[in-house]
């Protein structure tokens, strides 16, 4: 058997990518027009839920019987069904004209979407060797979250001209455009696509028969495959969010008008990029770790860090300051060691040393609204139902001034105060008592009890733009000036 052309995989790699983009720009649709759809149906909240829901009905009743479909048919013809199938019910959305016809459209979109990854597996497993399987997955999950993130940059000026209705019957043509060049072009073998016939009926045959049938009691008593399954459960939980209900809730929930919506397009973005990188992380991984830890580091990795996130999100504009804090944590113990080439320590001694105090005499309290302590806190809070309250304030600005000797001993005793490892983990470590700390005695402690609040708090006292707005107008110029000369000066260590 001769090993499959390249520019043959090339072509299955775009026909996947163009799938996958088609997939969630479809899926995405209807959430973008959400908040138009539910205004001119008549559709409550709890109705909107329905007709989500039952998209993901659907499609999970439907997954395992399409899949197995195409293990018998092969991926050519279930493809090709399953996307002339559900672009057919993306056309017919926008024909919809009250609520429970578009629960029963919405129902079969879900039901003719079902198996478009099993199937998509299919083709990468017979097209493509084990050691690229993950990085193909990440290609196309890739593609899946570019379609998501294009879904609102076309829908959006599509509905302003032409009303909702117009996206899904564009986006329905899409979808029956690639039906047919994937049926003219794919073959379910590498080998029936260079010709070779009788080598591709021989493997076909043999893919196709199962013998016994799937072993239903060996793979749920498996331990590999429960944990996978409660993986794909929480990813898919959260993930939900994004194609359902992210636009409906921009709107009705953050006051977002349609003209913005063009914003919600960057999660996908970033999850674009984040899935071509993990597949290429996990193969590289595995090739160095071996296959049962190199595949287990993306993953937990990936959803302790989305987790960390969505309580980041569930907070305040504050909680996002906390993942920056995080992302510079992780740049001090990974990045360079070379304190002026690494980002941490350069955040952190410029940042909190002369930006921040700077920005308070002149603006205000700064730091109340970027410290990274106050969305975690308050997400914390909120999901367990405390309130705190251990005493700790009883004991005025004491912590804070014990906490500030022990920055000062920091500088003074340790040998490396500006080694960007010690300099993170010594953050992090402080990050992590004042988090605890904060929890279990309430928000308001970090205004008495954690050491650079307290600081910048006396810092922003006086500050010109709450006490003297003119001062402003000098201040600034002289602040520039004095900046410039700084810069322009040589250094004379």
């Amino acid at each position: 058997m001769r090993e499959t052309r390249n520019y043959d995989r090339h072509g299955v790699v775009a026909l996947l990518i163009l799938l996958f983009a088609i997939t969630y720009l479809d899926r995405v649709c209807i959430s973008v027009a959400g908040p138009r759809m539910q205004e001119e149906l008549g559709i409550s909240p709890a109705g909107w839920g329905w007709v989500t829901g039952m998209f993901t009905l659907a499609y999970g009743l439907f997954e395992i019987p399409t899949g197995v479909m195409g293990d018998r048919l092969g991926p050519r013809r279930v493809l090709t069904r399953i996307v002339t199938w559900w672009s057919a019910f993306t056309a017919l959305t926008g024909t919809v004209t009250n609520y429970y016809w578009l629960l029963i459209v919405r129902f079969c979109f879900g039901a003719g979407e079902a198996g478009a990854f099993p199937n998509s597996s299919v083709v990468v497993s017979r097209w493509f060797p084990k050691s690229q399987h993950a990085t193909m997955s990440g290609v196309t999950l890739m593609a899946s979250q570019i379609g998501g993130g294009l879904a609102p940059l076309l829908v959006v000026p599509i509905q302003m001209r032409w009303g909702w209705r117009a996206s899904f019957f564009i986006f329905g043509a899409l979808g029956v455009i690639w039906s047919v060049v994937w049926f003219a072009w794919f073959r379910d073998y590498p080998e029936e696509k260079r010709g070779v016939a009788h080598v591709a009926e021989g493997a076909g045959a043999a893919a196709s028969g199962h013998g016994g049938g799937f072993p239903w009691r060996a793979a749920l008593t498996n331990s590999s495959v429960l944990a996978a399954m409660a993986m794909v459960f929480t990813y898919a939980y959260g993930f939900n969010f994004f194609q359902t209900w992210l636009h409906t809730f921009l709107v009705k929930g953050r006051g977002m008008g349609e003209g913005s919506l063009y914003w919600s397009a960057l999660p996908y973005a970033m999850a674009a990029c984040s899935n071509l990188a993990g597949g290429v992380v996990s193969d590289a991984l595995v090739k160095r770790w071996g296959p049962k830890k190199g595949r287990r580091a993306v993953s937990m990795t990936s959803l302790a860090l989305a987790g960390l996130f969505t309580l980041g999100a569930m907070a305040s504009r504050d909680g996002m300051t906390a993942l920056v804090f995080l992302g510079l944590v992780a740049v001090g113990l990974f990045g360079s060691r070379d304190p002026m080439h690494n980002l941490m320590t350069l955040g952190f001694w410029t940042g909190v040393w002369i930006v921040v105090p700077l920005a308070s005499a002149l603006f205000g309290n700064l730091w109340r609204r970027i410290n990274p302590w106050t969305g975690p806190v308050r997400a914390v809070l909120l999901l367990l139902g405390l309130r705190g309250g251990i005493g700790l304030k009883r004991l005025g600005y004491w912590p804070a001034v014990g906490f500030y000797l022990g920055f000062v001993w920091f500088q003074m005793i340790s040998l490396y105060p500006d080694d960007p490892t010690v300099l993170a983990r010594a953050a992090l470590v402080y990050w992590g008592v004042i988090f605890a700390l904060a929890v279990a005695e309430g928000e308001d402690w970090l205004e008495r009890g954690e050491f650079l609040t307290v600081l910048f708090g006396f810092v922003a006292v006086a500050s010109a733009f709450m006490n003297n707005t003119p001062l402003v107008a000098v201040m600034i110029p002289v602040v520039i000036q004095i900046a410039a000369r700084i810069g322009k000066a040589p250094s004379k260590l």
